[in-house]
């Protein structure tokens, strides 16, 4: 086994990455959190599953 995190692993971290987020907006009020740093949030998570995507269709 090598010691890189495999793109279907890193597309499960990101869905919980997505919920915790999700959990961060609902349990605070939107007054509380950045919309910078939200958004900053959002755009790593989603760039991950891009990335993830894309090396999975590589590797079919």
């Amino acid at each position: 086994m090598s010691g890189t995190i495999q793109p279907i692993d890193r597309l499960d971290y990101a869905v919980l990455a997505f919920e915790m987020l999700n959990d961060l907006v609902a349990g605070s009020s939107l007054q509380e959190v950045e919309s910078e740093k939200l958004s900053l949030l959002y755009g790593l998570v989603a760039d991950e599953i891009r990335n993830s995507a894309q090396e999975l269709r590589r590797n079919q």
